[in-house]
This record gives C-alpha cells, sequence and structure tokens, in this order.
C-alpha cells in the first residue's frame, strides 16, 4: 500500500504534528479496512467555503462505513503523537500530543445526503 500525506503536502493546518496524525490516521485506516476516510464537519465546510478559513476548529472530524468502524473499534491501534484512544458507541476520539483531537465517526443517517467531494484533488470530505 502507497502511503500518503497528503495532510502534510499541503500544509492543511498550522500545527506539523496534527497534520501527521490525520496522514498517520487516513493510512491505518486505509490500510485495515480498505477505505478512506473523509472528513466531515467544520473542517469540510472550510473545504467547501462555507466557513471562512479563519475558523478555528476545535477538533477534526472524519467519518467511514459503519463496517470499517467496527472493524477498527475490535483492532489495538498505535499511532504516533496519539496519547489516548477513547471508544464511544459511533466513534473513536484520539487525543493528541496537543490540545487538539482527532475523531472518527460511524457514516449514519446524516451522511447519507452528502456529496463526497476532494480537496485539491487529495483530500476526500462530504458536504
Amino acid at each position: 500500500m502507497q502511503v500518503e500525506n497528503n495532510f502534510e503536502e499541503l500544509h492543511i493546518f498550522e500545527d506539523k504534528d496534527m497534520n501527521k496524525v490525520c496522514d498517520a490516521l487516513f493510512n491505518f485506516v486505509k490500510k485495515h479496512s480498505g477505505e478512506e476516510i473523509s472528513i466531515c464537519g467544520s473542517i469540510a465546510k472550510i473545504f467547501s467555503d462555507k466557513l471562512p478559513s479563519i475558523y478555528k476548529p476545535k477538533d477534526v472530524d472524519f467519518v467511514v462505513s459503519k463496517s470499517a468502524f467496527v472493524q477498527l473499534t475490535r483492532m489495538k491501534i498505535n499511532m504516533n503523537n496519539i496519547v489516548t484512544i477513547e471508544k464511544q458507541p459511533n466513534r473513536l476520539i484520539f487525543y493528541t500530543l496537543g490540545s487538539a483531537c482527532v475523531e472518527l465517526w460511524a457514516f449514519d443517517s446524516e451522511d447519507e445526503n452528502k456529496v463526497k467531494k476532494y480537496y485539491k484533488n487529495k483530500i476526500s470530505y462530504l458536504i
């Protein structure tokens, strides 16, 4: 599997470690489930110009299919810059060394009408 570092290459976040965490999560999910995660929430709104680029999100939200989500909740996940992982029924919360966290949500009915797009042809997001 080819490792992708799109967050680092595009400098999505000023925090270099957050870019590394997002790339690591993307690659981990793709390697273990065969699926691509998509950004959702406020970052997706920034990508689609529905929020100003100066908006400071409190976390980064990703979404993946329910089957991949269930598969991932059963795995031991070790990633650099992740302090702990909180497992909830519909999301995994990855607490980073910094002040932000990354959430991986299970795809649900709220996501069904959203359209998948690509930010700069590299990062999948739902809007």
